[in-house]
């Protein structure tokens, strides 16, 4: 970055994850038992998020290929830590790969060989208390000098809250998430109709649909008042009725946040989001569905086609309008 600065940030804005990373084309089930060691040993050695979720191009979408990759970190953990009932118990194997904040390290792992160190699974013996001395869990008591609370960070909504934005009738975006964010496709929310979060899909995606908005000219915003102006009258404005009922329904139905969830539920909700992150599955109706939107600038482009009369290409040729 320092002999490139202008060339970094170039690609960081065409990148997925706002990091600049040459996305691979090799499939996890289809490369050979050598092509596979060798990418996963250089993403290890790396050691950087992009890197280690990026081994295939498929093991964010086929279990096969993402159970790959997971089977050779543990094998990486079972060939550091020495005791093999502890390196089974930092093993990840309740979740797929990538669907839950990967740990990456300097010496983690290799500090469960330091003879002061011992590892507490708490999924089998979990925490009942603290106390004065210590912690408490089902089977002993820990006395400790001092304790540190691994709470982790406000990713993803943290930074979004962080810019004090206000919406109808005075109310912040942090006062409306104080039990928890609620959105529609993750791009809007109630209460705030002209803010767009195309945050948590990635940087790629979402700057390919704003530019090519910007190149077709189908800007159509319209600002009312003294001074008040009419854009070009495109496909975006017409797209805001549709959208602003759906933010207005979803307002009306007042749904529980996720604390008012028993563990049991929230856990099980937990788990179901993290299987559809990876295979793509939602809850639906047998019958084919009639809309598919996945990338907004293949949504944009086949639009464009199917109004010229032109025949669209691949999963896009299901959309049958738009």
């Amino acid at each position: 970055m320092g002999e490139d600065r202008d060339g970094y940030r170039h690609a960081a804005r065409w990148s997925w994850g706002g990091i600049p990373i040459e996305p691979t084309d090799v499939l996890g089930v289809t490369a050979s038992e050598a092509v596979r060691r060798e990418r996963f040993e250089a993403a290890w050695e790396q050691g950087e998020l992009f890197g280690i979720v990026n081994v295939f191009a498929d093991q964010g979408v086929n279990p096969a290929s993402n159970d790959i990759v997971a089977e050779m970190i543990r094998e990486k953990i079972r060939s550091i830590v020495k005791d093999p009932e502890t390196a089974e118990a930092l093993c990840p194997k309740d979740h797929y790969f990538g669907t839950k904040r990967p740990c990456l390290d300097t010496g983690y792992f290799e500090t469960y060989n330091l003879p002061h160190v011992r590892l507490v699974d708490l999924r089998e013996q979990p925490i009942v208390g603290i106390t004065e001395e210590g912690i408490e869990t089902a089977d002993e008591s820990f006395g400790f000098d001092a304790i540190v609370y691994a709470t982790g960070f406000d990713a993803m909504t943290g930074a979004l809250v962080a810019a004090d934005v206000t919406g109808r009738d005075g109310l912040s975006l942090k006062e409306k998430w104080a039990t928890g964010p609620s959105t529609y496709l993750g791009l809007m929310t109630a209460g705030f109709p002209n803010f767009f979060m195309p945050y948590i899909g990635g940087v790629k995606a979402y700057r390919q649909a704003c530019d090519e908005v910007v190149e077709h000219g189908y800007l159509g915003f319209r600002m009312t008042g003294p001074g008040g102006h009419r854009c070009r009258d495109g496909v975006i404005r017409r797209m805001q009725p549709d959208v602003a009922m759906v933010l207005e329904l979803v307002a009306a139905m007042g749904m529980p946040p996720m604390d008012t969830l028993s563990a049991a539920d929230a856990r099980a909700l937990m788990a179901a989001t993290s299987r559809s992150r990876l295979d793509r599955s939602r809850p639906a109706p047998a019958a084919s569905k009639s809309y598919l939107l996945s990338d907004p600038p293949v949504y944009h482009r086949s639009c464009r086609l199917l109004r010229e009369g032109e025949q669209v290409p691949g999963r896009a040729a299901r959309w049958r309008r738009c």
